[in-house]
Parts: C-alpha cells; sequence; structure tokens
C-alpha cells in the first residue's frame, strides 16, 4: 500500500464548504466544493472518491503488467506471471488486432449457422456460453438456496442488448432504443456481410422487444423464493424447451435438477423459435457474439461500440486503450492478477488491523440485536447464531485457483476467448452439483469493492477497497470507522436486510424468523421504501423497491459502526479535536465524503433503472437522517433541513 502521511488521510477539507451550515445540507458542508475540484473527465460517465480510487487501482495494475510483459522470455508461460505477460502482448497489440480483422468470431458463426431445429439452435447458444458469450439467457453455478453446501446450475432471464427490459417498455426510453438498433446496423455493415443492416438491426430489436415483454423487473428479480423453481432432470427431459440439447452444448452431464429463476423465458423462448422466425434468431446470436467481443475487435467495432455507450451514460471520449485492458483482466480472470497485486500493493498489517476492526463491528452487531425491542427472544437468539457463525475474508482468498493449465496464444480476442473458456470450466463444468468449495472468491483482490454472500454467510472485502480513502494505517481511528467501518457494517446488515435474513445461519433459505418478527420488520422496511421513494433525481423518483437491500444496509452500516467506534474509544482513550472536530463529527464527515461523487445526467438516469443502489450523493446523507447520533453530533433540532420527523425515520437495525 502507498504510503499516506496523516493530512492526507484525514479530512479533506479543500472539499467542504464551510459556508454551508451542516445542520441544513450536510451533503454541502462535508464535500460542497468537491465536484468543482473533481470535474469527471471525459471517458467517465460518472466519478467520485470511490472512483478515483479504481481509477489509481488500474493504474497499479498496469504497471504490474508492464513489469511482466517487458520480462515475457523469461517467465514461464505456465505461471500467472507468464500468463499476465502473454496477456498483455496481445491486448497492447493493435496492429495485430487490426491484422485478425473477424476471423474469430466466424467459427462461431458457422456453429450458429449449423443450426437445423430448436434442439440443435439451443445446443449452440450453449457453446456460445462455454465462450463467455451471453446470448438469449443466463446460466450460473449459485449455492443451492435450501442446501447451502452443494452448488447448482441457476438459469435465469438474459438476451437483451440494452441495460434493462424497461428500455423495451417504458415510452420515456424510446430514444435509446432507436439509438442502439441504429448501433446494431452500423456494427453489422462493418463485417460486410451481404444481410441488409437496417433490416438485420429492425430483426434483432423486434425479438428482444418479445424478450423484454416476458423478462421480469429488477424490482421482482429482487423476490428471491419466487427464483427458487426446482426442475428435475426428467421435467428437463420432457419440457417443450430442449434442456438436453442446452447440456450437450455445455459438455455437462444432464444433472438431476437445476433451478429455474425465470421459468415463464423458457417457456417463451420453447414457442417464439419457430419455422417462421428461425433465420432470425440465428442473426440474434450472430449479433450478440459481436456486441459480446467488440472490444477486443479492430477499432471501428471499438469506435462504434463507444458511440452506444455516449448516447446510454454521455461519457465524451474513449477510454484510453490500457484502461480498457485492465478492466477485461479484472472482468473476464482477475484471479490471474490477484496473488501478483497482493505481493506489491497489501501488506500484512493491513490485514491485521482489518481484522480488528471486524472484530469491533461484530460485537457493535451484536448489541444492536440485544437490544432491539420489535424483535422477539427466540429471533434474536438465532439472529445472533448466524452473526456469530459469519466467516470473514479479508486481502485475498487462502487458496489461489491453478491457472497453470490456461493457454494464451494467439490475437486479442483469441485470447480473451482462451480465458472465458477456462473460466467457464472453474465458475460452472467443474462445479455442478458438487460441494461448496468455501475458499473461492466472487471478486478478484484488486476489484474496489466489497461483498456478502447469504448462501456462505460470509463478509468479504478485497485488498483494493483497504486503502485510503477508505481505510489507512495513518490516520485517526473515527475516519476509518466511518469509512471501511461503515462499509463492514453495511455488508454485516446485509445479513439481516430482506434478502439476507431470507437465509439463516447455515445459508438455507428457510422460515427462521416467527411470523410475528417477519411482520415487524416488513413494517419498518416499509418506512425505508417511502423515506426513500421522495429522493428525486434530475426530476424522477428514486425506486425505494428496489434499492430497498441497499438502503437498509446503508442505515444499519451507519448505525453499527458508530457504535462500533464508541467501543473503540471506550478502550483506547477519547482524542482530541482534529481539524476542529470531535471523534464523533469526524465519523460523519468521514463517511459523507467517501460518498462524494456526481454523474452526467445520462448516466444518472440510467443508473435509477438499473442500480439496486441509491445515488452516490444520496447515500453521503440520507442515511444519517435516520441516526440520533447524527442529530446529536451536529446539533440537529426539528425545523432543520437535515431533521426527519421521528415517524418518518427507519428504525431496523
Amino acid at each position: 500500500m502507498r504510503g499516506i502521511c496523516c493530512a492526507a488521510a484525514g479530512l479533506e477539507l479543500e472539499d467542504m464548504n464551510m459556508d454551508v451550515n451542516p445542520r441544513q445540507d450536510f451533503m454541502g458542508f462535508s464535500w460542497g466544493k468537491w465536484s468543482e475540484r473533481n470535474p469527471i473527465p471525459n471517458e467517465y460517465s460518472s466519478w467520485g472518491v470511490f472512483y478515483k480510487l479504481r481509477d489509481q487501482v488500474l493504474a497499479d495494475v498496469k504497471s504490474l503488467c508492464e513489469a511482466k510483459a517487458n520480462e515475457i522470455d523469461q517467465l514461464d508461460p505456465s505461471t500467472c506471471e507468464g500468463q499476465i505477460a502473454r496477456f498483455w502482448k496481445a491486448a497492447m497489440d493493435e496492429e495485430g488486432v487490426e491484422s485478425a480483422g473477424i476471423s474469430s468470431l466466424l467459427p462461431l458463426f458457422e456453429k450458429i449457422d449449423a443450426a437445423t431445429d430448436l434442439s440443435s439452435y439451443i445446443e449452440a447458444i450453449a457453446y456460445l456460453h462455454t465462450q463467455g458469450i451471453p446470448v438469449l439467457f443466463e446460466a450460473s453455478v449459485l449455492s443451492d438456496f435450501k442446501d447451502s453446501e452443494t452448488e447448482r446450475l441457476f438459469f435465469g432471464q438474459g438476451g437483451l442488448g440494452l441495460p434493462d427490459r424497461d428500455y423495451y417498455t417504458e415510452e420515456e426510453k424510446a430514444s435509446k432504443v432507436a439509438a442502439y438498433e441504429k448501433h446494431i446496423a452500423t456494427m453489422w455493415a462493418l463485417l460486410n456481410f451481404e444481410n441488409d443492416a437496417d433490416a438485420v438491426a429492425a430483426t434483432i430489436v423486434a425479438i428482444e422487444r418479445r424478450i423484454a415483454q416476458v423478462s421480469r423487473t429488477r424490482t421482482a428479480m429482487r423476490d428471491l423464493p419466487s427464483l427458487y423453481n426446482k426442475q428435475t432432470s426428467e421435467e428437463m427431459t420432457n419440457a417443450t424447451f430442449p434442456w438436453v440439447a442446452a447440456f450437450s452444448g455445455y459438455g455437462i452431464e444432464l444433472p438431476e435438477f437445476t433451478i429455474s429463476m425465470t421459468p415463464e423465458i423458457f417457456d417463451f423462448l420453447a414457442t417464439d423459435i419457430n419455422e417462421s422466425t428461425f433465420e432470425d434468431y440465428k442473426l440474434y446470436a450472430k449479433w450478440h457474439t459481436l456486441k459480446s467481443l467488440a472490444s477486443y475487435l479492430p477499432a471501428a467495432f471499438v469506435n462504434e461500440e463507444f458511440n452506444l455507450s455516449k448516447e446510454l451514460s454521455g461519457a465524451k471520449e474513449l477510454a484510453a486503450r490500457w484502461k480498457r485492458v485492465v478492466n477485461t483482466l479484472n472482468d473476464t480472470c482477475g484471479e490471474l492478477m490477484g496473488a501478483v497485486y497482493c505481493a506489491s500493493y497489501f501488506p500484512p498489517e493491513s490485514k491485521a488491523a482489518m481484522v480488528e476492526l471486524v472484530s469491533y463491528l461484530k460485537e457493535a452487531l451484536a448489541e444492536s440485536l440485544s437490544e432491539l425491542t420489535w424483535m422477539t427472544s427466540e429471533t434474536k437468539e438465532k439472529s445472533m447464531v448466524k452473526l456469530n457463525s459469519f466467516m470473514t475474508k479479508i486481502g485475498y482468498p487462502d487458496k489461489w485457483t491453478d491457472f497453470s493449465s490456461l493457454e494464451l496464444n494467439g490475437s486479442y480476442v483469441d485470447v480473451v476467448l482462451a480465458m472465458r473458456r477456462f473460466m467457464f470450466g472453474e465458475n460452472i463444468a467443474s462445479r455442478v452439483n458438487q460441494k461448496v468449495q468455501k475458499h473461492r472468491w466472487e471478486m478478484p483482490p484488486q476489484m474496489v469493492n466489497a461483498y456478502y454472500n447469504p448462501m456462505l454467510n460470509e463478509i468479504v472485502f478485497p485488498a483494493a477497497i483497504l486503502q485510503n480513502p477508505s481505510f489507512s494505517l495513518e490516520r485517526d481511528m473515527a475516519m476509518n470507522f466511518g469509512a471501511i467501518g461503515a462499509v463492514i457494517g453495511h455488508e454485516m446488515t446485509h445479513g439481516f436486510d430482506d434478502q439476507g435474513r431470507l437465509f439463516d445461519a447455515q445459508g438455507n433459505m428457510s422460515e427462521w424468523w416467527t411470523p410475528e418478527d417477519s411482520e415487524a420488520f416488513n413494517e419498518r422496511a416499509k418506512v425505508v421504501v417511502e423515506q426513500y421513494n421522495k429522493y428525486t433525481v434530475l426530476g424522477r423518483s428514486v425506486n425505494g423497491q428496489m434499492t430497498l437491500g441497499e438502503n437498509i444496509a446503508d442505515i444499519g452500516g451507519v448505525k453499527i459502526a458508530f457504535k462500533a467506534l464508541k467501543l473503540y474509544l471506550e478502550r483506547n482513550g477519547r482524542p482530541e479535536l482534529i481539524d476542529g472536530y470531535t471523534p464523533e463529527q469526524r465519523f460523519f464527515l468521514s463517511w459523507g465524503q467517501f460518498w462524494a461523487s456526481s454523474a452526467r445526467d445520462e448516466q444518472a438516469l440510467k443508473l435509477l433503472s438499473v442500480d439496486v443502489h441509491s445515488p452516490g450523493f444520496l447515500r453521503s446523507f440520507a442515511p444519517l437522517k435516520n441516526l440520533p447520533e447524527f442529530y446529536q453530533a451536529f446539533g440537529i433540532e426539528e425545523g432543520d433541513a437535515m431533521y426527519l420527523p421521528q415517524e418518518e425515520r427507519a428504525a431496523i437495525w
């Protein structure tokens, strides 16, 4: 981790607007000058403190890739270092990319063209999935919701080229659909095929409109019990949708059962793909193959892909090639870089400090649970068991994936396809109906993020997020508790939010709450939904129901982290004022500044449709309005703009 001086690791005083009263506008006070000092870079559609850290990590990974590429002749190609070197060489070889053209797509197109009926078409679609190409529907391996020790194959809706099904169903997004159709035509024309590009585009959009009509909303997809639909091997064999053909395409034996999260989509496809639409669906599969691989093709494809991105998110210029390449590595085969990154940027003392922070947060949550007045003792006891069963993963996996069989040769697109095939084997083919491998992580160490997995009952904090501005060994602990501490609390609270609470201590979806406690929780959750529904972005309301889980986690996370800070101060002493602020004030200012951010209008509206998180700027103050501790720290009283009437405050955890 790069060294950080105390001043840099503390409050960003220059970002604060001292002319603003925190009791009236805490966002303006805590980071009111941030946006002016940090305009959105042209290559991004949004920007923020979190994004700046991600950008720095991209640069760190770039330097590691370049160093390995410079040593390529001395590196064993079966090692992670050797594979990183070969990936980087192929990805940065723009002349090689131009020379290769679309040659790597042609065998995939031939596979699609060879289909003669529904079964052979679905077999071809499944084969594309083994190449990491998302077409028609999605497949993933997860812990069984009701048998968390075993991994199952889950199938669900997918197949849309725009960010969400609402783009196809809402009139206000019609211009985006039109831009997408024009984009398809332009991309198709670059292939120099004989088809009429405009007609092809119209055909593809028509198919996606039909799929969208059958697809569930993002809010509906948060209803986890409705997604658990077992289908036995006998049922799959006799179904109108050709599941047997799909598993043939995957090269996997038909399992005893799978989970269909959205069975209606497969019923629809079984009838919509027919003699009159068959050739249209072939065009559709080719388009999604092209779309999935466009970033690794010649510049004409990359530039046109960016043109659509501009329309959807508002970015003004294409990101530097090296940034796009690093993102590809992280997204496709991120753990390949994991050990190399951690060796350079994650010192052991950071892990030790995080372990201590987590212990304070666990103790604080345990206190909060014991103090609840709305929950019965029966459910409290089970909640304590679940909390004490939390598995905590910090920094990097205890066991790394073995990449020695991964061979990377050819052009950029060839290398990406090889990585995708390898990861299909790792993440799907080798795991179906197998015991859960608890050492696995869902994201690589160099990812600036964190997560909670309800089926494993684990909280996970990759190395990259464990540095300034979220965490630093160099600054006072109030700042750390207000940033990474609240993130830890956020992930812990996910274990008890509207989705997490459905899973018991063993990670199984079960009715472990009493009916009266479930009813009491739901009543309190409604307060959160109604509260966030009142916030607007560019005149449009935040979707309080879609963002419910994240909002509960934000409110609970900050509350628990504050309680943990108080425990820490009791045992380690209370510091004097720093920068003129008490530890309590610095805690809340740290949280506020952590979410300093801005977004272009196009991106802000897009995120309202697709993101289960509330907008970043809103997260900097909205959760705090529910905490009496915040009111006390800044002297907020009734009549102040930051004051929320008691009956409108969320009081769950």
